[in-house]
């Protein structure tokens, strides 16, 4: 694989303007026909987060940006006698899921957890107590084609970037009526949060949700996951044909939050508080985010062994994102790389989550000149890591990393560079029937 291939100023607008021709295409071919003027087009990135790991459901920080991968739908929608609605998604062809807005109320989650559709019944049923009109809210259908070029289960956030396209268009088609209110971007990301809390049965965090519904362009966000409040951090020259250049290097290795061991995280990070707050019970603890290292050492003989190395990682890496935010504004690149290093290692060997494949893309890169730093991004347990680099050195890194990939995985890595892109946003305002 090429340099130019990769390159992530090479025709963004039309690889989004590709994605938005696909969804269109998809729905005429999916769906009776419709003047394309009647069609409502959203989209919403994916993400990297640079640094700050299992922090956003322990109430940390974390630092994301959106990238230039995107999910797009192409959809229409009407309240009519006609209850039915019906998605369709390029990335299972060939299937497409029937449902009523009747149904979502009294499916049960659990049974729909894991398949993709899960994620847009989730958002539906989050908006759907939103709507004024109440004798209308059951009768609202839609028919939706969904086209992404987001990698899927790797950890750049497929599934809150399809929630989020989603929220937007049922907005923009509510609102033509009048029977929806106003909605903040950081309000969209809390809904569909809670969609992915309730129908995915997925313990998340903010993160992906916010970042997806609130990225600015050539900017990464310093986000508090308690506040939810965020500050925009400038991640200029990263963003161009600079020195230096983020590369994403998927290791294909596919994972699944909706796994026990992304349980495990979430149940012992909270024995973790919990064993915290006996000990310290003039103090105000809620998570993992409210105590010090130091606090943390105090309690260590009560917390059993594995649940300490769980809060260790947190404390630590909520430490590591301020910094590293610092860092960032400084453009101090070096001493940033040293940070990302120390996250990993905090991941593989305090947290866990790491694999073989990952650790050896990350010895890899740091072995590799003209690299500064490297460390999984996302959950874990398969997916990506993140390198910054010297620009000149992007080729003969990817090369380095198939190596390495090949001898330790038997598996080729994909590779592509990356800037910070913008947030979801609304393509075209079709026209509402019904």
């Amino acid at each position: 694989m090429s340099f130019q291939e990769t390159h992530p100023k090479l025709s963004l607008e039309n690889q989004e303007s590709k994605l938005v021709q696909e969804a269109i295409a998809l729905y005429q071919r999916s769906f009776t026909p419709v003047h394309i003027e009647r069609i409502t087009i959203s989209s919403a990135p994916g993400r990297v987060n640079l640094i700050g790991e299992h922090t956003d459901y322990n109430d940390g920080f974390v630092l994301p940006f959106a990238i230039n991968k995107k999910t797009v739908i192409a959809g229409t929608a009407s309240i009519s006698n006609q209850l039915q609605s019906y998605l369709v998604s390029s990335q299972y062809p060939g299937e497409m899921v029937s449902f009523t807005t009747h149904s979502i109320v009294s499916e049960d989650p659990s049974k729909l957890a894991g398949h993709w559709s899960s994620y847009i019944k989730g958002v539906l049923a989050a908006y759907l107590p939103q709507i004024s009109d109440n004798i209308h809210a059951n009768n609202w259908n839609v028919n939706i084609a969904v086209v992404s070029d987001i990698p899927m289960g790797c950890g750049l956030s497929s599934s809150a970037a399809l929630e989020i396209a989603f929220a937007y268009f049922l907005e923009t088609v509510f609102r033509k009526r009048r029977s929806f209110p106003q909605l903040s971007p950081t309000q969209r990301a809390l809904l569909c949060q809670r969609a992915e809390h309730d129908y995915c049965q997925v313990p998340c965090g903010i993160m992906d949700q916010l970042i997806s519904s609130c990225g600015v362009r050539d900017h990464c966000l310093l986000i508090d996951c308690r506040t939810e409040e965020f500050a925009m951090i400038p991640l200029y020259p990263l963003s161009g044909c600079q020195d230096p250049v983020l590369m994403v290097v998927n290791s294909n290795i596919s994972h699944k939050l909706f796994t026990s061991e992304y349980f495990e995280r979430v149940a012992q990070c909270c024995t973790a508080t919990e064993i915290a707050q006996s000990a310290f019970q003039s103090k105000k603890i809620s998570h993992l985010r409210d105590i010090s290292l130091d606090e943390l050492e105090e309690v260590r003989p009560h917390m059993p062994p594995i649940v300490y190395r769980r809060a260790r990682h947190v404390v630590t890496e909520n430490a590591r994102t301020l910094v590293a935010s610092t860092l960032v504004k400084e453009h101090a690149w070096k001493e940033l790389g040293s940070v990302m290093y120390a996250s990993h290692v905090s991941l593989r060997d305090d947290f866990q989550v790491s694999t073989i494949g990952l650790d050896a893309l990350v010895e890899g890169a740091q072995t590799s000149p003209g690299v500064y730093g490297a460390r999984m991004t996302g959950a874990g347990f398969g997916g990506c890591i993140i390198v910054l680099l010297q620009v000149y050195h992007v080729q003969n890194v990817m090369d380095r990393l198939a190596i390495v990939a090949q001898e330790a995985i038997q598996s080729l890595p994909t590779c592509f560079l990356t800037g910070a892109d913008q947030g979801a946003s609304i393509l075209q305002d079709g026209e509402c029937t019904g």
